[in-house]
């Protein structure tokens, strides 16, 4: 029951404030109710001023009207450690798929605020303290399970200090979306990257007239180019290198490897993108909708893995 009607509550939320990249915390945002200390307390005060009036006791009218005013100061106090508050969120760093996301937010307070806590609805709560007139960048962890555009969920923003018998509390929308790449998997053969494959499959071979030396070995080279006599002799692995082959081009194409599915197929791609370019190998990128020719270098990674994780989703934004 307590799910519905705070799915509800939510909903309402979303209809009655808009999209926005910077907010101030008002009367108008802010929530407050007891907590189960709160109405515990509550509990209490009215059982004794039960007593106080049964027994005509003013020890115990004065116990009642001292929490009574305890009651209502918490109110007070607890409202204030939200109000005022104005919180901005930044541009999203990119993740991949299972990669921790975390937004960014920037919050500022006139005045010294203590205990915030930060979190979307089921991950985790975040609580920072924050000093009066100092900017301060939280960061709020999410969950990054589909690639492409993810904009952030609702964020909650709650308090239960100074006394933990009120919390206050709101709801915001934002409008800066994360962009998640395909999670990175091993698989194929350096091989099978020389030049561009075709719609058929097919692809270059390097014969092996061409020997020119070996190299010590680097994850994902092909097993086939290993030099298992010299391995067996306790020199270490090695693998063979090919007369031009270093200054072949290597293409991340659709049509390699065409047993996979879409995501399999996206994650491969991906693998291999962030393998070349540790590397510092000039790579390409031929997709059915987007060629990129050969290149190098960090923003040329971004842009092949931008391609990979929007592959059918659209407009690149």
């Amino acid at each position: 029951m307590w799910d519905t009607v705070d799915h509800k509550f939510r909903n309402w939320l979303v209809s009655r404030y808009p999209v926005q990249s910077e907010v101030l915390l008002t009367h108008k945002r802010i929530y407050i109710f007891p907590t189960l200390a709160g109405l515990a307390f509550i509990c209490v005060a009215l059982l004794v001023l039960m007593l106080a009036i049964n027994y005509q006791n003013n020890l115990a009218y004065a116990i009642c009207f001292t929490l009574t005013s305890l009651f209502i100061t918490a109110i007070m106090h607890t409202y204030a450690n939200l109000s005022g508050l104005r919180i901005r969120i930044q541009t999203p760093s990119p993740v991949f798929v299972g990669d921790e996301l975390r937004y960014r937010f920037e919050v500022l307070s006139s005045r010294s605020l203590t205990q915030l806590q930060f979190g979307f609805r089921g991950q985790e709560q975040v609580t920072y303290d924050l000093e009066r007139d100092k900017p301060l960048l939280v960061y709020v962890p999410a969950s990054s399970q589909v690639r492409g555009w993810q904009a952030p969920e609702l964020l909650r923003i709650s308090s239960v200090y100074p006394l933990g018998i009120f919390r206050c509390w709101t709801w915001l929308r934002f409008e800066e979306p994360a962009l998640i790449y395909p999670r990175p998997v091993a698989g194929g053969e350096l091989g099978q990257l020389n030049r561009p494959v075709g719609g058929d499959g097919a692809e270059g071979h390097v014969g092996e007239e061409d020997f020119q030396e070996l190299k010590s070995y680097q994850p994902g080279a092909p097993l086939s180019r290993v030099a298992w006599k010299v391995y067996a002799k306790g020199y270490g692995l090695h693998v063979k290198s090919y007369q031009g082959e270093e200054a072949q081009e290597r293409w991340l194409s659709w049509h390699l490897w065409p047993q996979l599915d879409t995501e399999a197929k996206l994650s491969r791609l991906t693998y291999w993108a962030v393998t070349l370019n540790e590397r510092q190998a000039p790579f390409g990128l031929v997709l059915p909708n987007v060629t990129m020719e050969p290149a190098v270098g960090d923003d040329h990674l971004r842009e092949v893995l931008k391609h990979l994780a929007l592959y059918d989703e659209g407009a690149l934004l």
